[in-house]
């Protein structure tokens, strides 16, 4: 991975081989960012992607093992008990120009990868909502 400073965050160029959704909580913990928003394009495979089935609470999840082109990558990161967790979600297209997309969890950079990550200056955190099994956005901390 390579990363360059700009003046609300951070432009990165994660390479062929890197996990994306731990390489960028790795960045975010090493560069301490409060919180932030990310969006970002490139090229992946060994992507797991998720949907809410919010009758069953849980995501229904589907691997896409060939090489995909990222059309968008868009979400934040934010904090669950003290730690910096990644929402995103991904649209990638394959070789007939089909797209897929939803929630995810993991993926391999299979070219490149470029990502934007603009920081906010307040730490967001997540706190657990029964109703749906899941982490929601609960509260903020002022810089």
């Amino acid at each position: 991975m390579k990363s360059f400073r700009l003046k609300n965050g951070y432009l990165l160029r994660l390479d062929k081989g890197e996990e994306v959704v731990d390489t960028i909580l790795n960045f975010a913990e090493k560069m301490k960012i409060k919180s932030g928003s990310i969006s970002g394009i490139g090229a992946v495979t060994d992507c797991v992607l998720g949907y809410f089935d919010r009758n069953r609470k849980t995501y229904l999840n589907k691997n896409f093992n060939d090489i995909y082109e990222v059309i968008a990558l868009n979400g934040n990161i934010t904090y669950f008990e003290q730690k910096p967790i990644l929402h995103s979600h991904i649209c990638i297209g394959d070789p007939h120009f089909n797209a897929f997309g939803g929630h995810l969890f993991s993926a391999v950079v299979a070219v490149t990868m470029e990502l934007f990550i603009t920081e906010i200056d307040t730490r967001i955190n997540r706190g657990f909502v029964e109703e749906f099994n899941l982490n929601l956005i609960d509260s903020t901390e002022d810089a």
